[in-house]
């Protein structure tokens, strides 16, 4: 019998042209930020991903790429049934069932390995963090910034481990990663906004006082147009900020009266889903100043103008604020003790207990 020879490019060609077959069967579709589907009608593939671009092509054969600050999401055509699993459990506030589903997609064999495994990871850090597992979230955030330095979720994972740090107030070790973000151009530009704001927050509690203030003059002009709420928190903190420098605690004050005035109007010309948000905000007003007038107690006494502003929140916000109106009963509480209603003050200790726990 003849013996057939086999070319040696032969395998390796048949391997690709397998492997460009399998590909093309599998279709993903990308949501855009502005609601639409990137190219509706035609079946894609996203070839790669990071977090500063997506490259994708269709079916037929036609390739390019878009900036990952464009994009919403990607539903992904190749999900495993355990990330699919996990996703549903997430979504239903199942922490622990999530986070046993996504450790398991990381081992998977089935679809593309080079996103199934980060996205997993992050959500697993994520599900971790939900269920008050820190130190398990942390690992994980850590694991995906050294083996996916390039994963969409790198800089996500840098602000999370930060918000930790923060949490524990480990201000030096939370600028350090917000400052990883903010200092990146490459980066979604929402995500580097974010960081800014932090970043400061990190400042104060260093008690960075004149850092954090400089930054916060920075960001409200860079975001006052673009991203009106960054604006208005980076506003918080700089009233905050100027309470906390004695010598500007009147500028402190005002800053704190004109945004309650500024966020009351705007509740009037706003979607009713962005109400919650804004009636937080003016929670938040509030509570600084009751803050800010118990900080001068002892100097002057002020109980009374800061009980009046914790109980602002208390009786026409609260259900509709939740932590802020736990900010607001603590500090009646303490205002009702100073100044000998003790009663008062127990009652509304109690009543945080009874609605908010130990929080």
């Amino acid at each position: 019998m003849k013996r057939i020879t086999v070319p040696a490019f032969a395998v390796p060609l048949a391997a690709l042209l397998f492997c460009g077959a399998a590909r093309a069967q599998v279709f993903d579709q990308i949501f855009l930020k502005t609601g639409k589907v990137f190219r509706a009608g035609e079946r894609l593939t996203v070839v790669s991903e990071t977090y500063a671009e997506v490259k994708w092509e269709t079916d037929r054969g036609i390739q390019g790429a878009l900036p990952q600050s464009k994009i919403r999401e990607i539903m992904w055509g190749d999900k495993p049934s355990e990330y699919r699993n996990g996703e549903i459990a997430r979504k239903r506030g199942k922490y622990n069932d999530a986070a046993k589903a996504y450790k398991k997609a990381v081992k998977s064999s089935v679809g593309r390995k080079w996103w199934i495994k980060p996205y997993s990871i992050y959500h697993l850090a994520l599900c971790y963090r939900q269920a008050g597992q820190t130190a398990a979230a942390k690992e994980q955030y850590n694991r995906l910034i050294t083996e996916y330095p390039k994963s969409k979720f790198y800089p996500n994972a840098h602000i999370a481990l930060g918000k930790i740090a923060l949490a524990v107030k480990d201000f030096d070790e939370a600028l350090k990663k917000f400052e990883v973000v903010k200092a990146s151009p490459a980066f979604d530009p929402d995500l580097t906004r974010l960081a800014w704001l932090r970043s400061i927050e990190s400042l104060i509690g260093s008690k960075e006082y004149d850092n954090a203030l400089i930054e916060a003059n920075k960001l409200i002009p860079a975001t006052e147009t673009t991203h009106p709420d960054i604006a208005l928190e980076a506003r918080l903190k700089r009233a905050l900020i100027k309470i906390f420098k004695d010598s500007r605690f009147d500028e402190g004050i005002s800053e704190y009266r004109g945004l309650i005035i500024e966020t009351i109007k705007r509740m009037e010309s706003v979607p009713s889903r962005k109400e919650a948000r804004l009636n937080r905000i003016v929670a938040q007003c509030y509570n600084g100043l009751g803050d800010a007038f118990l900080r001068h107690c002892k100097r002057r006494n002020r109980h009374k103008e800061a009980l009046l502003e914790y109980l602002r929140v208390v009786t026409v916000l609260g259900e509709a604020v939740g932590q802020e109106c736990a900010h607001a009963l603590a500090g009646a509480a303490e205002c009702f003790e100073a100044i000998g209603q003790k009663e008062r003050a127990e009652a509304l200790r109690k009543e945080l207990k009874q609605r908010f726990g130990n929080k």
